[in-house]
């Protein structure tokens, strides 16, 4: 059984090459596997925005955070 009052984000930052740059998470409580994946990303783009990256690659399998993301 999954416990939904326990939701966490992760994600992995990787240079052009592939190559790891950082890793973070974010125990989010209880919501949706949307916010979950939306929370990722904000988290990742703050990281990057803080290190001074000027290129930026999303990855993503959830077709409604490319939704919100591109409306």
């Amino acid at each position: 059984k999954i416990d939904l009052d326990k939701a966490a984000s992760r994600g992995v930052l990787q240079d052009w090459k592939g190559k790891w740059i950082s890793g973070y998470n974010r125990c989010l409580g209880k919501c949706s596997v949307f916010y979950v994946e939306l929370w990722r990303i904000l988290d990742g783009l703050n990281i990057m925005l803080s290190r001074n990256f000027d290129n930026v690659l999303i990855q993503t399998h959830s077709i409604e955070a490319k939704k919100a993301i591109n409306d």
